[in-house]
């Protein structure tokens, strides 16, 4: 078992980093960043990786629309660059909401679209050859008839520390639905009871937020990745005081 803790999105950054700072001393294993529609996630994992030695930093999580994969692979080998190997790209759909209400893209197929957003990252990682995709959500290079005509297939320039990069999703499978969970691991149990949150699409409003797939297994070739649940933990003097603690980020979510 590893211990981890999630950086909040709508807390002051600066002394929570601190706060990794001291716990990585005493036996911190994990650290997620939180997105959302807040701050981006890479310029405080950046900064994590600069007052750190050892704890990992990972994305909880990003989402799988506004970054195309390659940029995602990028970033991704970047902050694995930066933290000298301790990174974990957390992967995931967010809502209809975050997706489709400020970034201005649809929200379709997202477990698809989690699964080949991986097998990009992978490609790219492993710099066999120059990245060649043909999925049902991605297509790199541009296909024919589209743009201008002159993109070619690229490797990225640079070798990664390492060639495969841990993905996982740590905030229990952030499409906000049950059956997104199996795109990033090969074996995930199916939870008896899924809780709806505010920013969950309706099924009824989004049925292909919800693809195939809820009580079996991954799909094959993503053994690598894992998923991690997570709970809350109050230390302290004090039920209400503890409390208080956790109503900043249920605000958020709850408008």
């Amino acid at each position: 078992m590893k211990l981890s803790m999630m950086i909040n999105y709508v807390g002051e950054f600066h002394d929570t980093a601190r706060q990794v700072v001291e716990l990585e001393k005493v036996g911190l294993d994990v650290v997620w960043v939180a997105e959302a529609y807040s701050y981006d996630s890479i310029s405080q994992i950046g900064y994590l990786a600069g007052v750190t030695n050892t704890v990992q930093i990972g994305t909880g999580i990003v989402n799988v629309y506004s970054r195309t994969p390659a940029l995602m692979a990028m970033t991704a080998a970047g902050c694995d660059y930066v933290s000298g190997g301790r990174f974990i790209l957390g992967l995931g759909a967010s809502g209809a909401q975050v997706i489709e209400g400020f970034h201005g893209v649809p929200y379709e197929q997202p477990m698809v679209r989690i699964r080949e957003y991986i097998d990009v990252c992978r490609e790219v990682w492993k710099r066999e050859k120059p990245l060649e995709y043909s999925g049902r959500t991605v297509q790199v290079p541009l296909p024919k008839g589209q743009g201008i005509g002159l993109g070619k297939p690229l490797k990225l320039i640079n070798k990664p520390v390492r060639p495969r990069i841990p993905t996982s999703d740590p905030t229990r499978s952030t499409a906000r639905s049950p059956r997104s969970a199996p795109a990033s691991g090969a074996s995930v149990a199916p939870a008896r009871r899924w809780r709806r949150r505010p920013t969950c699409p309706a099924a009824d409003r989004s049925a292909d937020a919800c693809p195939a797939g809820r009580h079996g297994a991954g799909p094959a070739g993503h053994s690598g990745s894992s998923h991690l649940p997570r709970t809350a933990l109050g230390l302290g003097r004090g039920v209400a005081r503890a409390a208080d603690r956790g109503r900043a980020r249920v605000g958020a979510a709850a408008g």
